[in-house]
Parts: C-alpha cells; structure tokens; sequence
C-alpha cells in the first residue's frame, strides 16, 4: 500500500457528487478551506495514508517462532524488500546468526528480500535501502544499543519520517514508543524510563506477565503501558490501536484488560 497517493478531480467528476466528490470535501474541510470548492476542480490533491505501526510483544525468531501478525504487515510490503534494521547487538558474530535465522525465518512467508542495515556501512547505501523498501522491521536485542546505534548512524529521524509500515518485536517495539520503559529482568537490575523514537505516543511492557505488574503500577503514574505478552501485538493508525491476543493497559496506577 502506498503512503500517500494521488486523486485527480476534474469536471467529469463534479464536487460533491460520488465518493470522490466527497473526499475532496472532507480533504478540503481538513485543510481549513470553508470557501466554495471550485478551487480543486482540475487540480490534484496528494494527501497522506495513515502509517501503521505494528507492535510485537515478543516473538523468537531464533527459537523459530513466528508472529501472529507477520504475514498481515509482510502483505503490506507489497513484494519489496524489507529493511531490517539489525542494530541491536554489538556482538558482530550475534548479528551474523541473527541475519542468518531471520532469513531462513521470512523465506517461509514472503519473498521479499531482507536488506540488513549492518551490512551497509555507507550512508548512501542506507538510505537507499530505506527508501526502496516496503517496510522497515527493528527485531529484539538490546534496546539501548538500537537507541544509540540510530543516533551515531543519525537514522532516528530517517525512521519518523518514513511513510511505510514499521514493524518492532520486543526491543524494536520498545524503541518506537515515545517513551521506552525498562523492567527487570535477568540483565535490568533497577526498572528505568528512556527517550523512545516517539512514533506512537504509549509505552509497551513486551513479555509482559503478572509478575511485572508492581513495576508497572509505579511507572504508570502520568502515562500509558500496555502489557504485550509474547505472540501478542498492537498495530497503531493514527489514533486507532487494534490488538492481536491478549493486553493490558496500565494508566495511573490501574490496570485493566483491553483485549
């Protein structure tokens, strides 16, 4: 699906008359135009589609698990290659099995090729690889060295620009958010809160159970989480959020589930 398209109005097809009339009007009240319309008579109007962001609470791939959602955002590439951003290791070897295993993982259900950012180390060629692709794909690893990894390669805002569809599990979902939110686990000894990329406006507890759950009540104090247990996911439009499996939303210190 492309991220922005064309519709051409022209006096066969009068304003106001028929789906495309009516599209001009809504375009047209969204842009603040409460004058008659005539002015997109014979004109081209580009306005953009709503970007989806998909949200994994945890899938391992290496272990060969496979996402409920893959081949729902996978179709949405539309056959061209995706852009993974393998950026979340700094173990050279890690990022070489990894490579080799996601790989092995989406020949099973496209056949799009995977373009691995860490093997492009010229800028010219990372950018070529963004703006050819269908979709981008952050996988798991670390989430700080994504972070910091983005913004040594100043890709951070090459992603909140992009228009294509953005898919993160576990770490990469952690990074999307506007604020990243860190439990304890085996490697996180004291739970902490960083700066996210901020493509969606919520944070994300992935691997989510009930076990996190005191942490969670803490630090949702002014914000909202929500608890993505592993083959559970949320894709993002706009405003809307659809969830895929079971989910929790902590707001306030309050707990509840959505789906």
């Amino acid at each position: 699906m492309n991220s922005s398209q064309q519709i051409q109005f022209s006096k066969e097809c009068p304003l106001g008359g028929g789906p495309q009339g009516d599209l001009a009007i809504r375009i047209a009240r969204r842009m603040g135009k409460h004058q008659p319309l005539h002015w997109l008579v014979n004109s081209t109007v580009v306005f953009k589609v709503k970007q989806r962001i998909y949200l994994l609470g945890g899938v391992d791939i290496l272990g060969g698990q496979m996402s409920p959602l893959d081949r729902h955002w996978l179709e949405e590439a539309n056959g061209k290659p995706i852009c993974v951003v393998d950026l979340t290791s700094k173990d050279a070897a890690r990022r070489t099995q990894a490579r080799s295993i996601m790989v092995e993982h989406f020949s099973k259900l496209t056949d799009s090729k995977l373009v691995f950012i860490s093997e492009r180390p010229f800028r010219d060629d990372v950018l070529k690889a963004f703006d050819n692709a269908g979709a981008v794909f952050l996988p798991g690893g670390d989430t700080e060295v994504l972070l910091d990894s983005l913004a040594e390669q100043d890709l951070s805002g090459v992603l909140r620009a992009s228009e294509i569809p953005i898919v993160g599990n576990s770490a990469g979902a952690l990074a999307v958010c506007e604020e990243v939110i860190l439990t304890t686990d085996a490697d996180i000894k004291t739970p902490r809160v960083l700066a996210g990329l901020g493509l969606v406006s919520f944070s994300i507890d992935p691997h989510y159970d009930s076990t996190h759950d005191m942490e969670l009540y803490e630090l949702s104090a002014g914000r909202e989480i929500y608890g993505l247990p592993e083959q559970s996911g949320i894709i993002s439009e706009g405003r809307s959020l659809e969830f895929v499996g079971p989910a929790w939303r902590f707001s306030n210190g309050r707990k509840e589930r959505v789906n």
